[in-house]
């Protein structure tokens, strides 16, 4: 057999053991050879499967210093008179079913990206364990309502990562809805709004990705949500570099706007320490913590009471930050540093367990909202009002 042939051969083996074997499914040489001549039409002998084992086994042995090894070959060595066999065989993927199943799981639940694109990558997903696990994926093919229609948003995140990595801007349109739930690009003056933002981070919360960036001239972060992005472009007015690409002409002319109509001269990033109060850096988990509903506003320290089974809850909204001690028997008193308006709504969500107790002038709006929430349904000359009306 020529080396052509043995190399054909070896990866036939290697795939069989990807395709077909897992530390739950262990094969024999003969059930290995039976599945080479079913996938591929090739008769093999089982003492040749044997040799092309040992190869591939030395090989990857070879890897052994490097930070990857491509793959991991797991047997069982049964010692005979004539020769010894192999038996037991499986391959050793790099990501468990349990780990595979999780990630799956993400992409089923997740929001913001359209069904088209989470089931290819879920099929892609699939292709890194053996057959065994795909069947177990059979009756989990639900997909959640209320899916992204945004099928750039791998795009979207390429430009996004791509502005933050080089340092620059990053201009973009953005969707909006009507009541008759058709997307439209927000306008300005007759014509598509051109947002011209330096770009941060991209944050996940409550199943949305959001790009946290600032605008030039304010001292604030602002957040967009990555699937109602559209048009996503990096503002670089330089030359390009080898391996970039070429621009298109409405890129081109995009830039041309952005520089000379908007005068947006400075296409680097806005240093994050120009934001007055926020440092060098930006603390993620901190400013996540405190932004719980994405919300813009200053942060403010909050102190609250609720019953003492509101812990975890409170540990999922607001992380290990909060402050939690004991009040009374079977109350809690919490303090937290939080958006004044994201703590709003929480309190309303959460309204007939919590009582915020400071600062003052929250306590005051949420009693504002109640205030008109009663008027709304507890008014004594209600009347409910008809389709028509």
């Amino acid at each position: 057999m020529s080396v052509e042939e043995s190399c054909k051969s070896m990866i036939m083996v290697l795939d069989v053991l990807w395709r077909h074997s897992d530390e739950d499914h262990r094969l024999k040489q003969s059930q290995i050879a039976k599945h080479i001549r079913e996938d591929y039409s090739v008769e093999l002998q089982t003492k040749k499967i044997k040799r092309y084992l040992e190869w591939l086994v030395d090989l990857c042995t070879q890897f052994e210093d490097l930070p990857y090894q491509p793959y991991q070959i797991e047997y069982t060595e049964i010692a005979r008179e004539d020769s010894d066999i192999w038996t037991d065989i499986y391959l050793e993927h790099d990501i468990t079913d349990d780990e595979l199943r999780m990630l799956i799981d993400g992409l089923l639940f997740s929001k913001y990206i359209p069904y088209s694109e989470c089931k290819a990558l879920i099929k892609k997903l699939e292709k890194l364990s053996s057959e065994h696990f795909q069947l177990k994926l059979k009756h989990i093919r639900r997909m959640t309502e209320s899916r992204s229609e945004n099928k750039d948003i791998f795009l979207t995140i390429g430009e996004i990562c791509d502005a933050i990595t080089k340092n620059k801007k990053l201009a973009f349109h953005f969707l909006e809805y009507g009541v008759d739930k058709v997307p439209r690009l927000v306008q300005k003056d007759g014509k598509t709004k051109e947002y011209v933002v330096s770009p941060y981070e991209i944050a996940v919360t409550n199943s949305r990705y959001y790009l946290i960036c600032s605008h030039d001239g304010r001292d604030k972060f602002y957040h967009y949500r990555l699937d109602y992005i559209r048009d996503a472009l990096v503002v670089s007015y330089g030359k390009r570099k080898p391996g970039e690409g070429p621009l298109s002409e409405g890129q081109k002319e995009r830039l041309d706007y952005i520089r000379d109509i908007l005068g947006i001269k400075n296409d680097k990033r806005r240093p994050i320490k120009e934001i007055v109060g926020v440092g060098r850096d930006l603390d993620l988990p901190k400013y996540m913590d405190e932004h719980i509903y994405m919300y813009t506003d200053d942060s403010a320290s909050v102190v609250f009471r609720a019953p003492e089974y509101l812990v975890g809850p409170v540990l999922d909204w607001f992380g290990k930050s909060a402050v939690i001690v004991k009040d009374g028997d079977d109350s809690i008193r919490v303090t937290v540093d939080v958006s004044k308006k994201a703590m709003l709504y929480w309190a309303l969500q959460y309204g007939i367990s919590v009582e915020v107790l400071t600062p003052k002038e929250l306590r005051d709006e949420i009693r504002d909202a109640v205030q008109g929430m009663w008027e709304k349904y507890c008014s004594t000359d209600e009347k409910i009002p008809t389709q028509n009306e």
